[in-house]
């Protein structure tokens, strides 16, 4: 109780020093929780975009939760790579992106391309065998005002008591 009213308190002000510590446990789990999330990332400054970021990205764990156990140590070399060769920060791009859009889907929808996975890039339906069933997937846009695409974030999953994003893991398929 104490964590949520915390977060409408952030969440209230444009006061972001008052946030520096929210964390990926902080924001409750479905589209309500990413959407706080988005909304938070979209208050908050460059530097607490980059820390949250950080904080969301998979722990060497945590991948046997959403994806097949053949395919993790792929998966984690590539995201390796990737967090190496970029300086990852989720959050909007323009400071008129202002509103968040998000998608949830599982591994069923994207077999059938149907449902809200057809906001999820393509290359999901190409890994649609890594995925488990059992997960949801998350994607969280910032868009512009009356705008339908904007700056886009694939996949976030809810594990247990938190979030995590598993950065465009279709394209470890051929890095």
């Amino acid at each position: 109780m104490k964590k949520l009213f915390l977060l409408i308190l952030c969440l209230s002000f444009s006061a972001i020093s008052l946030c520096q510590e929210l964390s990926p446990y902080d924001f409750p789990p479905g589209k309500e929780g990413l959407k706080a999330l988005g909304d938070y990332l979209v208050q908050a400054d460059i530097q607490e975009r980059q820390r949250l970021t950080y904080e969301l990205l998979p722990k060497k764990g945590e991948y046997k939760a959403v994806f097949q156990e053949d395919v993790i140590k792929k998966l984690q070399r590539y995201h390796k790579r990737w967090y190496r060769s970029v300086s990852p920060t989720i959050g909007p791009r323009y400071e008129l992106q202002d509103k968040i859009i998000c998608q949830q889907t599982q591994k069923s929808e994207i077999l059938e391309r149907k449902g809200e996975a057809v906001h999820f890039p393509g290359g999901y339906l190409e890994i649609a065998d890594w995925l488990l069933s059992d997960v949801s997937f998350y994607r969280l846009q910032f868009v512009e005002n009356g705008a339908r695409v904007g700056e886009s974030f694939d996949v976030f999953v809810y594990l247990d008591d938190h979030w995590r994003v598993f950065p465009h893991p279709y394209k470890a398929k051929n890095p």
